[in-house]
């Protein structure tokens, strides 16, 4: 069997304690342990203890280009490190969504039905795959890295506008999701001859094509900047988000038109495999059967934010699954909390790992589509689908409201 490829997800540096202090409200963070992922020593245990033979590494969390001056230095000094070492370093790059500050006056902004911005976390709003001036920055942005020692570039968090709400009514979605933009609008009319439906249960033929010109707009973005990146000789992937899921209608992407277009698929996911073989990936060995395309699996317990630091042990199941299933292995080694506070793995504390041959792995299973009783009430789902957003928009951003409802993060991922 060919050797698989170890990634190591880990972000770090000045920009990421910048994004933490921008996503979270009064974050206790480890600033040293950010500031020391990428120094050599710590690069080489990973190596040792680990097997990595792949870094993910932070370029642009999606400030503008004045304020993320200092995390472009703070990488590209250290690319030296991983080159000693023989590892290659992917550039993680933020997808279609920015920081506000300093992007006041853009007009690249999603749009929902009600021509509202879109929030996608604290002080960031989504921004539209289909504008051309967007598609143009992202591009210079992967263009400036040429000979800069990078091997890939990295896009994260590939959304087309409006998330999609996991709540069904007759087997189908009735919340708005994607873009109304002015630029959709246009094309969406030309392509089809129809206004941009801002009520998906009016007429299902119209969403439908509607929902359908979404992934397409989706994969175009991704299509167009990997030609970029293969015009600098970089590897090219993106976050494809969990398969188990209703992607073409949460994320507006599909993994089979997105998977001609990439170097390596990414899964991210929270399934992250027990020893009782209840939690797992079983379910990406079948795709991996299916596609051409390597396949990294990224498994979180809870979420970002919410997982303490993982332990040996865990690790172990985590390789040994992977080789099980024939998939590579991407290895979390940021966004921890630990007793309230974020971190880095502390890769000190690990001894080398030894793979266990003996696992009960995972069943296939697949997350069925929510739907509950109270959305046969008309009255009900004109609720949602009209504040769907500024409740969305409330969590993000307001303290309080965040505070309130943590508890239900779990469960919407779960």
């Amino acid at each position: 069997m060919q050797k698989k490829s170890v990634g190591y997800y880990c972000w770090a540096g000045p920009g990421t304690i910048r994004m933490i202090h921008t996503k979270f409200f009064s974050p206790k963070i480890n600033e040293q342990s950010l500031l020391e992922s990428y120094d050599y020593d710590y690069i080489a245990r990973t190596q040792d203890i680990l097997g990595v033979t792949d870094y993910w590494v932070t370029y642009s969390w999606g400030f503008h280009p004045n304020i993320e001056k200092e995390d472009y230095s703070f990488i590209l000094s250290r690319l030296k490190n991983f080159h000693k070492l023989g590892i290659k370093v992917h550039a993680y790059i933020q997808g279609p969504n920015v920081v506000r500050e300093g992007f006041e006056d853009k007009k690249w902004y999603a749009k929902d039905h009600n021509n509202r911005n879109v929030s996608y976390y604290r002080n960031r709003d989504v921004v539209c795959v289909n504008s051309q001036e967007y598609r143009d920055f992202t591009a210079q942005k992967i263009l400036s890295l040429k000979d800069s020692g990078f091997s890939g570039i990295f896009i994260d968090n590939i959304q087309m506008g409006q998330l999609g709400m996991p709540l069904y009514y007759n087997n189908k979605p009735f919340v708005f999701a994607g873009c109304a933009c002015e630029i959709c609008s246009q094309k969406f009319k030309q392509s089809s001859g129809h206004e941009i439906p801002r009520d998906f249960e009016k007429d299902p033929h119209i969403t439908a094509e509607y929902l359908k010109f979404r992934t397409n707009s989706t994969t175009g973005f991704v299509s167009e900047l990997q030609g970029v990146a293969k015009s600098i000789n970089m590897q090219f992937g993106v976050n494809t988000f969990d398969p188990k899921k209703e992607n073409e209608y949460i994320y507006g992407s599909s993994l089979g038109q997105l998977a001609p277009h990439l170097d390596y698929i990414l899964i991210e996911n929270h399934s992250f495999p027990n020893t009782t073989g209840k939690q797992g990936n079983r379910y990406v060995q079948k795709l991996a059967m299916n596609l051409n395309t390597p396949i990294y699996v990224l498994p979180y317990k809870i979420g970002i934010g919410y997982d303490s630091e993982f332990s040996y042990n865990d690790f172990v199941m985590q390789l040994s699954e992977a080789e099980h299933f024939n998939v590579n292995p991407m290895i979390k080694g940021s966004e921890y909390t630990s007793r309230g506070i974020w971190h880095n793995l502390n890769i000190s504390r690990l001894k080398p790992l030894r793979y266990a041959k003996k696992f009960k792995f995972s069943t296939i299973h697949h997350i069925k589509k929510k739907s509950m009783a109270m959305l046969h009430i008309p009255g009900i789902r004109y609720a949602i689908k009209n504040h769907y957003n500024t409740a969305y928009r409330m969590f993000m951003e307001n303290r309080l409201v965040r505070d309130l409802f943590a508890w239900a993060y779990p469960l919407a991922v779960a």
